[in-house]
């Protein structure tokens, strides 16, 4: 479970994420595992909260590919392509995590293979999103609003991660 913030700026795109990675029913710190949630690779800054083999493909995926253009339709064909990519080696994958995806200075959400739309200030996914919402809803940044679901959300836990976009 996880909790990923991600703000627009003046100045770039500011994301924020937990750092708790749960495995069945245990949860364990994520001291070796630095990109899991939160990663930047080919001019895209990715948040993405679920499986984090989903995530890590997905960061695999990116090292060689990237959107055509900031628009909700080239984004959605971008995750298709890796989807189709991943089904090279497991026929039965089907997309589950949620994605917040930063690129040139658009700032995108994914919550299915199409269900893409652009941020237009700021948003938050993962079991913590409701509280990180509402705290930047009042104007604070996603640090702070990762930091106030880390008290809230049994599933997400400190330290707060950091990346800054700059398209």
């Amino acid at each position: 479970m996880t909790v990923i913030a991600a703000r627009k700026t003046d100045t770039g795109i500011v994301f924020a994420s937990d750092a708790q990675v749960t495995r069945g029913w245990r949860t364990q710190p994520d001291q070796t595992m630095e990109t899991s949630k939160l990663f930047q690779v080919n001019g895209m800054t990715i948040g993405g909260a679920g499986l984090m083999k989903e995530s890590r493909l997905l960061e695999l995926f990116c090292q060689r590919t990237k959107p055509a253009a900031p628009t909700e339709l080239d984004m959605i064909e971008f995750f298709l392509a890796f989807m189709w990519d991943v089904r090279k080696f497991d026929r039965d994958f089907e997309p589950y995590n949620n994605f917040l995806i930063a690129f040139e200075n658009e700032l995108f959400e994914f919550c299915d293979t199409a269900d893409v739309h652009v941020v237009p200030e700021y948003a938050a996914i993962g079991s913590g999103s409701d509280f990180a919402l509402a705290v930047m809803h009042g104007g604070k940044g996603p640090a702070k609003a990762v930091e106030v679901a880390c008290e809230l959300d049994i599933y997400c836990s400190k330290p707060v991660r950091r990346k800054k976009h700059v398209g």
